[in-house]
């Protein structure tokens, strides 16, 4: 989040930028370069760890489903983890315990993995949205999968 935020706020302040007739600010293209250029890459301009890079595991969130365990992976049909659909950055998500279901997710979707624990303190109402006893099940799996694979990870 914190790379985008610091685009945007780039983007404010670069004196090329021109309102359009409905006072919005027109300056797409360049942001669109920042940003590829941004998850092309592993560091950013001050050294930080970039947002998002392959093998991450994330939270995402779909629909009427609650957030849900998953790694970037790069999609088999483009070879690419990232893009941007309607200047709207995106990256490639492959679902933890939902028999190979993968999906490109919008950033502003999309979350640093952290365990069980700490997402059910940021997000209470996943245990309502759980509350099938089948969805139950099935998160539990996933969050369990998921855990493994970021331990390994590290």
């Amino acid at each position: 989040w914190g790379q985008i935020n610091l685009l945007m706020k780039e983007m404010k302040k670069n004196d090329d930028t021109k309102k359009s007739r409905y006072g919005r600010i027109s300056n797409k293209r360049k942001f669109n370069e920042e940003l590829d250029l941004s998850l092309a890459s592993n560091n950013t301009s001050n050294g930080k760890r970039n947002v998002f890079n392959i093998g991450d595991m994330v939270w995402a969130k779909t629909g009427k489903y609650p957030v849900w365990p998953g790694i970037v992976i790069t999609d088999p049909e483009t070879n690419k983890f990232s893009k941007n659909k309607n200047m709207v950055p995106m990256l490639h998500i492959y679902y933890c315990n939902d028999a190979y279901k993968r999906n490109w997710i919008k950033m502003k979707q999309i979350s640093k993995f952290s365990g069980k624990e700490e997402i059910l303190a940021e997000v209470p109402k996943i245990l309502t949205q759980i509350s099938r006893s089948k969805l139950k099940i099935k998160w539990n799996q996933a969050v369990e999968e998921a855990e493994f694979l970021a331990a390994m990870n590290r």
